[in-house]
């Protein structure tokens, strides 16, 4: 009986914490995660306009196209390379966006 008793705070704390984190971001998290997303959006529509405005034939197979994607890109080299990026992809038909 004593051994159940040294247990259960251990697994009590445990369920705790995992119920605390699993709370919902802060109001100022949403809002950092809307701006970077109208980021991404707003950079979307810059980089096919840009590639419309530039190839003819582009603008001709995006009309073709089930969905497309655009993303950024980061390199960053001292020594070590590594790099990163953000975009979306976005199926056409649907409007769904990855």
């Amino acid at each position: 009986m004593t051994r159940r008793l040294r247990i259960l705070p251990a697994t009590l704390t445990l369920i705790a914490l995992t119920a605390v984190s699993s709370l919902p971001a802060s109001a100022d998290d949403a809002g950092k995660a809307s701006e970077k997303r109208a980021k991404i959006q707003q950079n979307t529509k810059e980089a096919l306009a840009e590639l419309f405005k530039e190839s003819p034939k582009a603008k001709e197979l995006y009309g073709k196209a089930y969905g497309y994607a655009v993303f950024s890109n980061t390199k960053v080299s001292l020594g070590l390379t590594g790099g990163g990026g953000s975009g979306e992809a976005i199926e056409k038909a649907a409007g769904t966006k990855t």
